[in-house]
């Protein structure tokens, strides 16, 4: 498998693309869009329970939207575990994690258990490892994230013994903290699924990508990322933004890794016929058309704005109807001299006037 530039990618397949940190400052509607088209976009939310609404975890009843939302389970969704959601899943209460499993459809929970998501580590031990593999073992059709870190080395090395089907680990060395890393780590020779985390983004995706494919020939991964994502508006509003997301969609799509989803067979539908009313609309701007030549001047259309620093006419079928052709000719003049010059823009949207 190969990008488009021609640098080999040795085989390596990207299962999803993860984009955590989706909180109030985006619709879930969005998102929703979103997935239908790309369906390997994979959303984290992060919960951590005192700082719920803030930028970055979501709110509860944020949530409870997106859960409307993702009604079909449609979605890829992936629940981002912080200081007392870690605690209590290693305490052995998969409870929190059924429940948002169940009624939102998150189908995936990393635990991310270090001092920088507010947990404290001195207590991972292989006695807390078995009370999560219980967990795992308790909910098999939940897929649970590990991260493999130093910081992180009581927990994962005593789950890798016997790694249960639904564990995978994710070599993030930043914690969390979008740190770049200097290299990326091989498979783990258990065979477990795997990822890679830790200071990706849009303005490096895909060359670390085309690194990953060295260290990992062949393997199937996925990646995440968060603190890029981030930008701060104006107004001081940190918000989570979807157009950086969309530039990472781009360099994957660049790489051949993943492919937009095709529209289903048989969705294309004819055009309804037009109401009485709408033929009535197309009429009045034809007629309005018809009745002056077109003429240049300093209202003619350059690119999206005209040549006097005004924006460009749209003549609409309403405006024709509510206020007939006559008061609409001034209008219809601009957007003919616009076709002319662009060829955007037919008078009454396709209704017919040529």
């Amino acid at each position: 498998m190969a990008c488009e530039g021609g640098e080999p990618m040795s085989g390596l397949r990207l299962r999803a693309l993860g984009f955590c940190g989706a909180d109030d400052s985006c619709s879930p509607e969005l998102l929703s869009a979103v997935s239908e088209r790309y369906l390997w976009i994979e959303w984290g939310v992060l919960f951590r329970e005192d700082k719920q609404g803030t930028p970055r975890y979501a709110s509860l009843d944020w949530v409870e939207r997106l859960a409307a939302v993702n009604y079909r389970r449609r979605m890829r969704l992936a629940g981002h575990l912080c200081s007392q959601y870690v605690t209590q899943i290693l305490e052995g209460d998969g409870s929190f994690v059924a429940d948002m499993h169940r009624r939102v459809g998150f189908d995936r929970f990393q635990i991310n258990a270090t001092a920088a998501n507010n947990v404290d580590t001195s207590s991972l031990g292989p006695e807390t490892a078995e009370r999560l593999r219980g967990v795992m073992l308790s909910l098999p059709s939940v897929e649970f994230i590990v991260q493999r870190n130093e910081e992180t080395a009581e927990l994962w090395r005593h789950l890798e013994r016997d790694p249960p089907p639904n564990l995978s680990f994710l070599f993030d060395e930043s914690k969390g903290l979008g740190v770049a890393a200097a290299f990326w780590p091989p498979p783990p020779t258990t065979g477990v699924k795997f990822g890679y985390a830790g200071g990706l983004g849009p303005k490096n995706l895909k060359a670390q990508i085309t690194k990953m494919a060295v260290a990992a020939p062949g393997e199937t991964i996925w990646v995440d990322m968060e603190s890029s994502l981030r930008t701060a508006l104006e107004d001081g509003a940190d918000i989570f933004d979807l157009n950086k997301c969309m530039s990472c969609v781009l360099q994957v799509l660049a790489l051949g890794l993943q492919e937009v989803r095709p529209a289903p067979a048989g969705c294309e539908r004819a055009a309804p016929a037009p109401s009485p009313l709408a033929r009535a609309v197309q009429e009045g701007a034809c007629d309005a058309a018809r009745s002056e030549p077109a003429r240049g001047g300093a209202g003619r259309v350059a690119g999206g704005q005209a040549a006097d620093g005004q924006p460009r006419w749209v003549v609409s079928r309403a405006q024709v109807a509510i206020q007939g052709p006559s008061r609409t000719r001034g209008r219809t003049r601009r957007l003919r001299n616009q076709q002319e010059e662009t060829g955007w823009g037919r008078v009454g949207d396709g209704g017919g006037c040529e």
